[in-house]
């Protein structure tokens, strides 16, 4: 996953008002689903595979309270072999 941090960074300070609830989702090659739910430890997560059950999504709604929040988890994510952030 490629991830442009600066442009992230301004469109979340022009969508969102902190703090605020925001929606993660993901989908993640099955054989590297815990690593991507590492990222969001502590939290709930909600994974559906895939028809084929190749993949995975992960879903996690999290209470942010500031843009480096998000931006941080998204960098995390972006470590997990073949995710693709939606």
């Amino acid at each position: 996953m490629t991830f442009n941090a600066e442009k992230f960074r301004l469109i979340l300070e022009n969508e969102y008002k902190w703090p605020s609830p925001y929606l993660f989702k993901f989908i993640v090659p099955v054989d590297q689903v815990e690593n991507l739910k590492e990222v969001f430890l502590g939290h709930e997560v909600d994974l559906k595979k895939s028809r084929k059950g190749n993949y995975v999504s992960l879903s996690c709604r999290r209470q942010i309270n500031e843009t480096q929040e998000v931006i941080e988890l998204y960098l995390k994510a972006s470590k997990v072999k073949g995710c693709i952030s939606l």
